[in-house]
């Protein structure tokens, strides 16, 4: 450069010419281009692909909470599958949020059936995957759906503050859908963190943001059975036996209703909660909750989830020592100790 002037590099120039020169002919790159676009805006799946696919996680999700888990889990995973791979592709932006979307939805539902089959460690890697999806989309059901299992896994590792934290990590974050379960899991954990008064506020706030929704893909809905499940779920943790006796029977009519907020799995819940009531307070009825336990037991055995056993467990546990010499209470205990353990935690 001479006195502030740049020069030019002819040398350089003209090298550049001569690799330019030496490249594919511009027609067959602009053709190139022109493919490149058809691929992003048609993307690796079709739409009635798509449409077939999002078609099958709204069933999954209809049946999820009453379906056998171990029979579920071949059509969620090689759908799941089926998505991953059209991920690795090019697509357009519409195109990606859709497959985003399901990714998401498959991946939670993974999360839930590895849960609910004691495999805590994949149903922690299958809710953090799920989670990077929600959040990539901004998707409130899927992001609170996740969110829910996250407290749910440390909730039933009894790492009770942490269920609160990860339901306080979306606290910005509502939707009509998710807002009572959410108030629900919070409930379940003060209760058992010993904050009753936190417990029952959270309880409020479940009831009055109850809803009847249809199953979307994520939670079940939190509808009137549900409302009364919970309640006296957690009157039976905090020692509450009026609120006990007041909502478990509630709790049992509305899921023999078999209405929108129905699954075996919360219905099983809703027994085991009346099973409980009958060994709380003063004159406690140890056979009828033996008899209550031994009806969930024989239902399904093999298909009972982790959280259903765990409270069959907890019933079991409760009863006094003087009761096990009861032919009734003793055949329970023995099947509450033979009950399949369930996949690895």
């Amino acid at each position: 450069m001479a006195d502030g002037v740049r020069t030019i590099d002819q040398e350089v120039i003209s090298t550049n010419r001569r690799e330019f020169a030496a490249l594919p002919a511009l027609p067959a790159l602009s053709a190139l281009a022109a493919s490149t676009r058809q691929r992003i805006e048609t993307g690796s799946a079709s739409d009635r692909t798509l449409d077939e696919l999002e078609s099958d996680v709204d069933e999954i999700a209809q049946i999820y909470g009453s379906a056998p888990h171990f029979a579920l889990l071949g059509e969620v995973a090689g759908r799941w599958k089926q998505i991953e791979s059209i991920l690795d592709g090019r697509m357009s932006a519409g195109t990606r949020n859709r497959v985003t979307m399901l990714g998401g939805q498959l991946t939670y539902f993974l999360g839930r059936l590895a849960f609910n089959t004691n495999d805590f460690r994949s149903a922690r890697r299958f809710a953090g995957l799920a989670g990077t999806y929600a959040h990539e989309i901004g998707e409130p059901v899927l992001i609170l759906s996740v969110a829910a299992l996250q407290s749910s896994i440390a909730y039933h590792t009894q790492r009770y503050r942490q269920a609160i934290a990860a339901l306080n990590v979306v606290q910005h974050v509502s939707h009509p859908y998710m807002d009572a379960r959410m108030a629900a899991y919070e409930a379940r954990a003060y209760a058992k963190m010993g904050d009753e008064d936190a417990a029952r506020s959270s309880l409020n706030r479940m009831e009055a943001a109850a809803c009847s929704m249809a199953p979307m893909p994520g939670e079940t809905p939190v509808g009137p059975a549900a409302v009364a499940m919970f309640r006296s779920g957690v009157a039976v943790n905090m020692g509450d036996v009026d609120m006990a006796h007041e909502w478990a029977p509630i709790a049992i009519s509305g899921y023999q209703r078999k209405g929108g907020d129905y699954t075996v799995e919360e219905s099983q819940h809703a027994y085991m909660s009346y099973a409980s009531t009958f060994l709380i307070g003063r004159d406690p009825e140890p056979e009828e909750a033996a008899r209550v336990g031994m009806d969930v037991i024989r239902t399904a055995p093999d298909e009972l989830t982790h959280t259903v056993k765990a409270r069959l467990r907890q019933c079991a546990s409760s009863f006094a020592p003087a009761h096990h010499r009861i032919p009734a209470v003793a055949s329970f205990l023995e099947a509450c100790r033979t009950l399949p353990a369930g996949g690895p935690g």
